[in-house]
C-alpha cells in the first residue's frame, strides 16, 4: 500500500494589535482629549446603552453606541464621571478639547 503524505506549508499567524490595545497605546481620552492616566471604560452588553427611559444619553454612551463597541478609553477624571453619572456635556467636551 502506497499512501502519498501532502506537506503544506503552514503560514505563521501574524498578530496585530487589537483595537483597544491601540486606544490605550495612543494615550488620549476618546472623551476631553487628556493625554494623563487614559485607561478603558467597558460595559457588558451594548443593549443595555439602548434601554429606553432616559431622555438623553449621555455623550459617553452617544459614542459608543455610534462605535458599536463595548470599550472607551478614557482619562481617570471622565471614568470616574462615567460611573459617578456625572458626565460632561458635549460643549464641555468641546471646550476641553480646544483648549
Amino acid at each position: 500500500m502506497n499512501t502519498a503524505i501532502k506537506d503544506q506549508v503552514i503560514k505563521p499567524y501574524i498578530r496585530t494589535r487589537s483595537e483597544v490595545v491601540d486606544k490605550l497605546l495612543h494615550d488620549t481620552c476618546e472623551l476631553c482629549g487628556a493625554k494623563e492616566e487614559v485607561h478603558m471604560h467597558h460595559i457588558r452588553k451594548l443593549a443595555d446603552l439602548k434601554k429606553k427611559g432616559r431622555k438623553e444619553k449621555p455623550y459617553w454612551m452617544q459614542i459608543m453606541i455610534a462605535r458599536k463597541r463595548k470599550t472607551l478609553a478614557v482619562c481617570r477624571k471622565c471614568h470616574e464621571g462615567i460611573h459617578h453619572n456625572r458626565p460632561r456635556s458635549k460643549r464641555e467636551e468641546g471646550n476641553r478639547r480646544a483648549g
